[in-house]
């Protein structure tokens, strides 16, 4: 139904000259960004669904390890989704290719990949198709996860679905013999095969066919390779335990003791998703800079507030999403050169013991785990 496509251009430009757009378009340092074209003659009534699904969850979450969407074009016969471009490709692509990833660099990229999927449930957004395929890299240890294309946006993460996404390796059991399901516990469980498939460059359910590896998956058989540590393999069983209640939590995740020492990057300040005319006497300076140098383009403020009924059906509201991106990116990064070092996480948590689980004991009132470095977010 779609492609992926990756462009160097001009601040949108290339694709306003696609698509025939009578709007006069302006350039300025070329950014690189990533495209999901998508055709219009097989969007039916429950892909048109899952479309808007897909945009509303991308302009709902703001965290530094999710992809972001900046606009949407709609063309005669296409959709285009005009995202963040992480450069270094597939999570999977690089897997298959150079082998399974040492565990203290999986230890790193499971961590911002986890922080990613408990910032959607907290924002009561279930993935439904979490897999290597849609975690990217945007650095060499730098990853986003995208494609939100099966996520849903729900009152109460805890009410049980019905519909079946996602891929067939990563489907947790309650997928295949269950009538409904718990969101965050199917994401959970493919957060467990993603794991395994770091440490191991190999599925833990394999098979021929579909109806095998429901199969597979229903008897929850695995094997875990020698090589993979103790506190790793805790881990993956935990995650990986059929029955959903029993199945570990984000939290017993976060507070595992394979990722004892990670930094779990918290979310970013909300996005300014599109520019305030109410006062501009309480602009931030990120805006302010972010308005001047639209102006600089020929981007006047009347222009701005014409397109602010489209959403992010607007070019310019798209330039504006860039423009401010690099800025606040900039400013973040100049901001942590100058910062002192956080303190390891293991010096702030008061309490230090594991029970039979893997999962940290820590005492009432200890530090948070979740507390973060502007660096960390950053990156």
């Amino acid at each position: 139904m779609f492609t992926l496509w990756y462009s160097t251009f001009h601040c949108l430009t290339f694709f306003e000259f696609m698509v025939d757009s009578p709007q006069k378009y302006w350039t300025f340092d070329t950014e690189k960004v990533a495209a999901k074209i998508i055709d219009k003659s097989r969007l039916d009534i429950k892909t048109q669904r899952m479309l808007a699904r897909e945009i509303k969850s991308m302009e709902s979450l703001h965290h530094p390890h999710i992809i972001r969407l900046y606009e949407v074009i709609e063309a005669l016969s296409k959709v285009y989704l005009i995202m963040e471009y992480a450069n270094g490709g597939e999570l999977f692509h690089f897997i298959t290719s150079e082998g399974r990833l040492p565990e203290q660099r999986a230890k790193r990229l499971m961590a911002q990949v986890v922080s990613a999927v408990n910032h959607m449930h907290q924002n009561n957004i279930i993935h439904r198709d979490i897999k290597a395929e849609n975690v990217f890299f945007a650095g060499p240890n730098v990853v986003k996860l995208g494609d939100f294309g099966f996520s849903t946006q729900v009152e109460d993460v805890y009410k049980p679905l019905t519909t079946f996404c996602g891929s067939p390796p990563y489907a947790a059991p309650e997928l295949f013999k269950d009538p409904s399901y718990i969101g965050p516990c199917v994401d959970i469980w493919a957060l467990g095969v993603l794991l395994y498939f770091m440490v191991t460059a190999s599925m833990p359910f394999q098979a021929q066919t579909v109806v095998f590896l429901k199969n597979l998956i229903l008897e929850g058989k695995f094997k875990i390779p020698s090589h993979v540590s103790k506190s790793c393999n805790v881990l993956i069983r935990g995650i990986l335990d059929q029955n959903p209640k029993l199945r570990f939590s984000m939290k017993d995740i976060m507070l595992s003791e394979w990722l004892v020492n990670q930094k779990f990057p918290d979310k970013l300040e909300r996005y300014i998703m599109y520019p305030s005319f109410e006062n501009s006497d309480l602009l931030t300076e990120e805006e302010r800079e972010t308005r001047h140098q639209l102006r600089n383009l020929g981007i006047t403020d009347e222009m701005l507030q014409d397109c602010a009924s489209r959403g992010p059906r607007s070019n310019i509201t798209g330039t504006f999403r860039i423009v401010l991106y690099n800025i606040q990116t900039s400013s973040v990064e100049d901001a942590s050169k100058n910062s002192a070092p956080e303190t390891p996480l293991p010096e702030r948590i008061l309490d230090q013991e594991f029970n039979e689980k893997g999962i940290r004991k820590t005492k009432q009132g200890a530090t948070s785990p979740n507390k973060k470095s502007r660096m960390c977010n950053l990156l």
